[in-house]
């Protein structure tokens, strides 16, 4: 296979597992004990006006979704 196909390919597959990381973090923002759908996550955190569902997205969601982040000091051993 060229490497033009290969890298495209390569690029293709990281642009597939960033969408689908992107779509866990939503999710993970909307799903709990009181589901909250989409809308009210986006405006929660663009559009935020004060009602208790936007109040449970910032104060506690957002907050555990970055706490489950996986941590980015990985140390490369060559």
């Amino acid at each position: 296979m060229p490497p033009a196909q290969s890298l495209a390919r390569r690029t293709g597959r990281l642009r597939v597992c960033l969408a689908l990381v992107a779509t866990a973090r939503v999710l993970s923002l909307a799903v709990s004990t009181r589901n909250i759908g989409p809308h009210t996550v986006w405006d929660a955190l663009f559009r935020f006006t004060g009602t208790d569902e936007q109040a449970s997205v910032r104060d506690l969601r957002v907050s555990r979704t970055v706490l489950s982040s996986p941590r980015h000091d990985y140390r490369w051993e060559w």
